[in-house]
């Protein structure tokens, strides 16, 4: 019993948290989930050789077309409105239109941060 009823109540958060999400609480511009998500375009590896180029696009969930819209949509902040951040510029260096430039071998962490949320990518460089 006292397992169902844990259950019961994961369920009922999941659902709740779904609920706001798609009942218009949140205006459309608001992120829903409050995450943002970096990635490499193209599929591209995060193994870089030196010399190479790679985009980030930093993405957001947000809601879908219209309030009341069903779940959330995964869109791209435009790279202008994002800081770029890097833990090491002589491994790799990050242009504001989230260009990383694999520089010399080592590990590195790339960041995004957008109105008070952000997200890291860890990048390794090799030969």
């Amino acid at each position: 019993m006292r397992y169902r009823t844990v259950l019961s109540i994961a369920a009922m958060g999941a659902a709740i948290a779904s609920a706001a999400c798609n009942s218009g609480a949140l205006s459309p511009n608001s992120v829903c989930g409050g995450k943002i998500f970096l990635v490499i375009a193209n599929g591209k590896s995060s193994t870089l050789t030196v010399g190479e180029d790679v985009t980030l696009v930093a993405q957001q969930g947000v809601l879908g077309p219209g309030v009341g819209s069903t779940g959330c949509v995964i869109q791209n902040i435009p790279a202008a409105s994002v800081t770029w951040g890097t833990t090491d510029s002589t491994i790799v260096s990050i242009a504001t239109d989230g260009t990383a430039h694999a520089l010399a071998p080592g590990k590195a962490d790339v960041s995004a941060a957008k109105g008070g949320l952000s997200a890291t990518l860890s990048v390794t460089v090799v030969q």
